[in-house]
């Protein structure tokens, strides 16, 4: 299946919003601990700090991906191989408060988001997608780093079970994933990780 043929009406909307909302100050409150800023993630070479600041950029680039779209241009950001160098890339970058960056940055994307609809089309590395994909790959995003952020101070988190599902069914449609008696813990593998069982 094509990304840009994503069903709009496999998109929980407008909740996919009002969930990326509750999970970004999750994420702010989690992160905010002035004691983890420099502690290592297992999303090497980054910290808790860079995690924040990778968050802030990207947000920022779905934000602006979204004006242009109100433009009518559609063109990708960069390659579709490109986003680790990208992500590296502007990480790299950053300057200034990343917790101020990603609350603004967020609420930016999230309400031009909402103004939008599920349906539109914004440009992306793997083709055209619809705002209402591009809202739960966001969604995916703050819950998953958040748990790297957790773990980063020996613990996990775990969202809530709408935002598991969501998620869990975004990643059946487009990728594939094998059953399993926790679905979280499965997605958290699926991206590479090796989480802790609760």
């Amino acid at each position: 299946m094509a990304i840009s043929d994503y069903p709009p009406s496999a998109i929980p909307w407008p909740m996919a919003v009002d969930w990326s909302a509750i999970e970004l100050g999750g994420y702010l409150a989690a992160a905010a601990d002035p004691a983890i800023q420099h502690v290592a993630t297992r999303c090497p070479p980054w910290t808790v700090r860079d995690l924040t600041a990778h968050l802030a950029a990207t947000f920022g680039r779905f934000a602006d991906q979204l004006d242009r779209a109100g433009a009518g241009d559609l063109t990708a950001p960069f390659g579709p191989d490109d986003l680790s160098r990208e992500n590296l890339r502007a990480v790299g970058l950053f300057r200034g408060d990343p917790l101020q960056a990603l609350e603004q940055q967020a609420g930016r994307f999230l309400g031009q988001a909402r103004r939008s609809g599920a349906g539109r089309l914004m440009g992306h590395q793997r083709g055209p997608v619809p705002v209402g994909l591009q809202v739960l790959w966001g969604l995916s995003e703050l819950a998953v780093h958040h748990d790297d952020v957790a773990d980063a101070a020996g613990s996990s988190y775990r969202p809530g079970d709408r935002v598991v599902a969501a998620l869990v069914g975004m990643k059946e449609v487009i990728d594939g994933l094998p059953a399993a008696d926790d679905p979280w813990l499965a997605y958290l593998r699926s991206t590479g990780r090796d989480p802790k069982s609760p």
